[in-house]
Parts: C-alpha cells; sequence; structure tokens
C-alpha cells in the first residue's frame, strides 16, 4: 500500500518538494512577513493598508487554499500523493486557520468617521478582526521548516537558523512598538 500512496492518483497533484511549490512557498512566506509588518501598524498607529495589497494577499492565499488541496504531504517519512488523503490532510490541520486568515476582514471596517455609533463600533471590531490575518504566522513555521529541508549545505542551514532567530526577535520588537502606539492614540 505504500506504493499506492506516493502515486499520485491524477495529473493534478503538486509534490510538496517540487521547485513550483517550493517557490509558492516562498511568496507565501514573503507576503506572510509583510502583513506580519503591516497589520499591527496600521492598527497601532491608524493608518489604512493599501487596498490594493489587501486584495493581493486575499486572492494569493485563497489561490494558496486550493493549491493545498492538490499538494501531497509527508506522513511519517512517507510521501502521500492521493488526493484524498491530501483532501483530509488539510482539512484536518491548516484549512480552518487558512479560511480564518484569508477571509477579507478589510471589508469590515467601514467608515471610522461615521456618525452612527453601532457603525463606528462594527468598524472599530473589523480593524481588530484583520489582525486575524496574522494567524499565518503559525504556518510560517510550517513553510519554513520544509525551505530547510531542501536545503542540503550546513552553512545554508545554519543561515537560516540565524535568520529565523532575527526576524523573531524583529517582529516580537515590532509588535511592541505597535501596541505602544495603539495604547497612545
Amino acid at each position: 500500500t505504500e506504493q499506492w500512496l506516493t502515486e499520485s492518483s491524477h495529473g493534478f497533484v503538486l509534490h510538496p518538494s517540487g521547485p513550483w511549490r517550493m517557490t509558492w512557498d516562498m511568496i507565501t512566506m514573503f507576503t506572510i512577513l509583510i502583513e506580519a509588518v503591516y497589520v499591527p501598524f496600521s492598527i497601532g498607529f491608524n493608518t489604512s493598508q493599501p487596498m490594493a495589497f489587501n486584495w493581493f494577499s486575499t486572492i494569493l492565499f485563497m489561490i494558496d487554499i486550493v493549491l493545498n488541496f492538490m499538494t501531497g504531504f509527508f506522513k511519517d517519512g512517507l510521501q502521500v500523493m492521493r488526493e484524498r488523503f491530501i483532501v483530509l490532510n488539510y482539512l484536518k490541520t491548516w484549512f480552518v486557520l487558512d479560511v480564518l486568515s484569508t477571509f477579507p476582514w478589510f471589508l469590515l471596517s467601514g467608515d471610522e468617521n461615521s456618525a452612527n455609533a453601532s457603525t463606528l463600533k462594527f468598524a472599530k471590531a473589523g480593524k481588530f478582526l484583520r489582525m486575524v490575518k496574522l494567524l499565518r504566522i503559525m504556518k510560517l513555521s510550517a513553510l519554513l521548516s520544509s525551505v530547510e529541508d531542501a536545503l542540503f549545505t550546513p552553512a545554508l542551514l545554519l543561515t537560516m537558523k540565524l535568520s529565523k532567530v532575527m526576524m523573531a526577535i524583529f517582529l516580537l520588537t515590532h509588535w511592541t512598538a505597535c501596541a505602544w502606539g495603539w495604547l497612545g492614540h
């Protein structure tokens, strides 16, 4: 049965470590990092995100959800390329997080200059709901580990691990500064 699981059930199943999927994962990682910086900044300092970027990231992650239903995975060292198992695995692991973080919460933020109190409360709630996008940070670790698995030289692996630590420190200090900015408003 191991041989059966590793054979693709159809031509549209993507290899989890293939060059196309790795490139896609790098694009999504970069977008997650941009959102991890910009979403807290926009909330902490009461600025608005560019609508074009909001739509770009929403569409990008909607496509990512579709691709995750078609991308094989590794289970206990065994590569699984059967569509039924791929779908079940994705539904049990990242699907709920992906849907919540991909929903276009920015559409709920509305106009904060409105005189209507209920509209103002809804706009503020919509603004904080954009923080749900930051749930993708949890997925960043899995994406980074798949990239680390593809790195064969110790120097590249060490550079990647050091970059992860530096990025974690940067994001933590950035989020703290944004929280202080929000408290100051």
